[in-house]
């Protein structure tokens, strides 16, 4: 972003300041610079050239066509064009020393040239006799702006660019390059500029930079709606290469992971990048994903601040942009001068990720501003760009730990309940916040389809005095049930719970698959495992077939207390027995140690639907039971009570089998549990 801006600052408006000095011109080349100012406003520069040197302009007497031709030259942007721009120009300065216009136009193209000195002492010498001159405050502002750049500290440079471009920008206040130089370099002065953010975004409306500039300080405030409205305007206002360049995940998934999400299809990765997203989002239950804006945020301050104008890259394109984009700020930054193999300025970027301390060296060997990692330190480009972005978010309330479950059953061909149920570490809460304060809780669930796109949710507001609170020797938990009516299809899940004020918040998300309802063939629910009823208050139930139960969301199991599972049966085969038909199936379930140390979320649609593979041995089970029924209806549900006092400590699944006996079919589901496992606020 910067890059273009220096270049657009470089190659201001040749058309106008080509009228004005035709307005200035007298003599033999007045008829030609008006011609060659006809040749500019058609975008034909080189036969204004032509028309110009046929009329002599290259030997400096005539002002007017001499400093056109020596701006001409210059905006050429080669070496060549600037050398004979300033051939022209020192000739035109010679014949009328004290003319502002040629002393700018000489200056201007000193600085082009890259002669500070002389560039800066001409600027200085135009304002000494007229402080408003724009161009000479504007040429200043850009050179200490270049040599904030240049040298990489945050110094006297970055000062005086901020303050020689406000003034530019009262005495010219179209100027886009001017405001947004003027604008980033408040923002990395540390300076408050909320206010001046609102005046530009309504001054320069189709310029996404302002835009982005506000979001990005709402988003330091953590004011994530604000910044959310001001990042969807800006990035809708960008153009679409640089659109696509944010919303790429270059830099946010390691390098071998980006070569195959780059080598997928338009389809599988707009599915995948929404899941990414999602699953990084602190809070899925809310419209704002602060992860999303948080990667959009460090783009732009990476452009903002790392891009390089000698090099042409823009922010996110430097090894230092890159750092910054997936790491976010840097904890210190240290500058040194380099021995040996680092030969130039040295800045050492120190971070904490993940709770893990590491270093990135930079090397700016060529004094030019842009730090490069070595190629004696190739290790660290390979650490960082086969790392994947981390988030430096820190929390807007207090996590509270919890555990959400979901339990899918079929109300009709093509309609589910499916019940979210959460408990809630209610001492943990108790110790951030004085629960007696807290009148009312709000609960918030979201369901995303299986393409991760957002297909419902509901808010409910909820009295504390309410709100169903269970106990146990691992302390107090609060416990929610919510039932979704939903077409029967896959769907990821989330749930939050909080205190009206948010200060306290508890999050889980889940995945549960109810598409396997929709067809005909025999299907089973998932498997509810529940409390004893009489253990605990009628709050938070789950009520099916005039039954309720009260949902175990935990899974835990101490002993003494039996297991509890309830499951219902679809899709039953009926045939004729007498004067009946009748069903009839084979109910099997057994416990098998668990294979894996978590129940995962939002990982594998599978886990419920099928069996897993090396389950269904009576060899591998630790208790194992087959039961013979029959039924006169095509579905039928099934309660269960199992002594799990023979199982040591530790994981295990339950897996309830039917087979059909009419049919052939069969059908498995499985539920894992804990038998005297850890706290909830203990166990992810």
């Amino acid at each position: 972003m910067q890059a273009n801006a220096s270049h657009r600052l470089r190659v201001a408006s040749t058309l106008v300041v080509a009228i004005s000095l035709a307005c200035a011109s007298n003599g033999r080349n007045a008829a030609s610079v008006s011609h060659a100012v006809d040749h500019v406003e058609e975008g034909d520069s080189a036969s204004a050239v032509s028309v110009l040197e046929a009329a002599g302009a290259r030997d400096g007497v005539d002002p007017a066509a001499s400093c056109m031709l020596g701006r001409l030259y210059r905006e050429r942007g080669t070496i060549h064009g600037r050398l004979l721009s300033q051939g022209v120009l020192e000739a035109t300065h010679a014949h009328h020393p004290d003319n502002p216009d040629v002393t700018i136009e000489l200056a201007t193209t000193y600085f082009e040239q890259g002669f500070y000195p002389d560039a800066v002492r001409m600027f200085r010498s135009v304002l000494a006799s007229d402080p408003a001159r724009c161009d000479a405050r504007t040429m200043l502002g850009r050179y200490h702006y270049q040599s904030w750049k240049r040298m990489n500290e945050y110094g006297d440079d970055l000062a005086a660019a901020r303050r020689e471009m406000r003034r530019a920008l009262v005495c010219d206040p179209s100027n886009y390059e001017v405001a947004l130089c003027c604008l980033v370099a408040g923002y990395a002065l540390g300076d408050s500029i909320q206010s001046e953010c609102d005046r530009l975004v309504v001054r320069f409306p189709s310029h996404p930079e302002f835009r982005l500039m506000r979001g990005s300080v709402a988003f330091e405030a953590k004011r994530y709606d604000a910044c959310a409205e001001d990042y969807a305007a800006g990035l809708a206002l960008m153009d679409d290469a640089t659109r696509s360049v944010y919303q790429s995940l270059r830099h946010v998934l390691a390098a071998g992971d980006d070569a195959r999400y780059r080598g997928a299809t338009p389809e599988v990765r707009e599915d995948f990048q929404r899941g990414l997203w999602l699953v990084a989002d602190p809070d899925a239950t809310t419209e704002v994903n602060p992860r999303a804006l948080e990667h959009v945020y460090r783009m732009f301050i990476s452009d903002c601040l790392y891009s390089n104008e000698p090099t042409g890259k823009r922010g996110w394109e430097t090894d230092r942009g890159e750092a910054f984009v997936r790491f976010g700020r840097p904890i210190d930054i240290d500058y040194t001068m380099g021995k040996g193999y680092m030969n130039g300025k040295v800045e050492t970027w120190s971070f904490v990720t993940g709770g893990d301390f590491h270093q990135l060296v930079f090397i700016d060997e060529f004094l030019n501003g842009n730090p490069r990692i070595p190629y004696d330190l190739d290790i660290s480009l390979h650490f960082m760009r086969h790392s994947p972005a981390a988030t430096t978010l820190e929390p807007d309330a207090v996590e509270i730990p919890a555990f959400v479950d979901a339990y899918a059953f079929r109300d009709a061909p093509m309609v589910s309940s499916i019940y979210l149920a959460m408990a809630v570490d209610a001492d943990a809460a108790a110790y951030a916040v004085d629960l007696a304060g807290i009148e009312r809780f709000v609960m918030r669930g979201t369901y995303f389809d299986g393409l991760w796109r957002r297909e419902g949710g509901f808010t409910d507001s909820i009295s504390a005095a309410t709100v169903s609170e269970a106990r146990s020797a691992r302390g107090r938990t609060f416990e929610l049930v919510h039932r979704l009516r939903v077409p029967s299809d896959r769907y990821h899940l989330a749930m939050a719970f909080e205190d009206e004020m948010g200060r306290v918040r508890a999050v889980g998300r889940r995945d549960t698959d109810a598409l396997r309802f929709a067809g005909d063939r025999l299907g089973l629910s998932d498997v509810l495992l529940f409390r004893d009823p009489s253990t605990r208050d009628e709050e938070a139930a789950i009520e099916r077939g005039g039954t309720r139960m009260h949902p175990n969301v935990e899974r835990e199991y101490a002993q003494g207390e039996r297991l509890r599972a309830y499951v219902e049966i679809y899709n039953l085969a009926l045939a004729t027995h007498g004067t009946e038909r009748l069903s009839s199936y084979d109910l099997r379930f057994a416990i098998f140690p668990a294979r894996a140390e978590i129940d995962p979320a939002w990982v594998d649609w599978g886990r419920r639907a099928i069996e897993w593979t090396g389950f269904g041995e009576d060899e591998d089970a630790v208790i194992s039971q087959t039961f013979q029924r029959e039924g006169r209806a095509h579905d039928d549900r099934e309660s269960i009570a199992i002594d799990v006092d023979v199982l040591d400590d530790g994981r295990y699944e339950l897996l309830v089998e039917v087979r059909d006996r009419r049919s052939g079919q069969r059908a498995v589901v499985h539920a894992p549990f804990w038998k005297e496992a850890a706290p909830v606020a203990g166990r992810k």
